[in-house]
């Protein structure tokens, strides 16, 4: 990451290349959770918490860039730049990414959900996925910038999902707010879980 700062100011350059720090800051739980391959995207994405997910991610895969990791989110969107950052980092690195939508899912976080890998997306039963949420105003009112952001968005939507961009433009402009079952048809997600 660019951010010579780390997470909270934790960054020293004497660990570069290593979980080291990382390792030393977490709680026992944290430690376990992270070691199995377990992380969690939950509240509204903004930057510092994407900053410390891609952390924890990235010094996962260092340890072992082959050995999968499961990404369980319940999260209502936010950031859309922060949640690039995020959707970014798991499609950089090698390790397959499980993802497991947890009660509501929306904006952002449902492309980071769909981007999960294939036949390893799941969504618990009574989880709510939404496309909608990306910005405060209507779509038509969005300046050029925005517009062409949420363009690039669409058509990764389109990409993980195998849906044609007209059709995820129409769930976003509903705001669609989709079951586990209808998630799976329309390609966010392969199975629903109970576990």
């Amino acid at each position: 990451m660019s951010n010579r700062d780390g997470v909270g100011g934790l960054y020293d350059n004497r660990y570069e290349g290593s979980s080291y720090l990382y390792e030393e800051r977490i709680s026992i739980k944290d430690k376990e959770d992270f070691q199995n391959g377990v992380f969690v995207l939950s509240g509204e994405i903004d930057d510092k918490g994407a900053s410390a997910l891609i952390f924890k991610v990235l010094a996962f895969k260092e340890q072992d860039p082959q050995r999968p990791m499961k990404l369980y989110i319940n999260c209502d969107g936010g950031s859309v730049t922060a949640g690039m950052a995020i959707y970014d980092t798991l499609c950089f690195i090698s390790n397959q990414v499980s993802t497991i939508a947890v009660e509501k899912v929306s904006g952002i976080a449902a492309l980071i959900l769909a981007a999960g890998e294939k036949n390893m997306r799941r969504a618990y039963r009574g989880t709510q996925l939404s496309l909608g949420h990306f910005y405060a105003k209507p779509y038509a009112e969005l300046g050029p910038e925005v517009l062409s952001t949420m363009e690039k968005i669409i058509e990764l939507f389109a990409k993980h999902t195998g849906r044609t961009v007209e059709e995820i433009r129409e769930l976003i402009a509903l705001g669609a707010i989709l079951e586990p079952r209808e998630a799976i048809a329309f390609g966010f997600v392969d199975e629903e879980t109970e576990d």
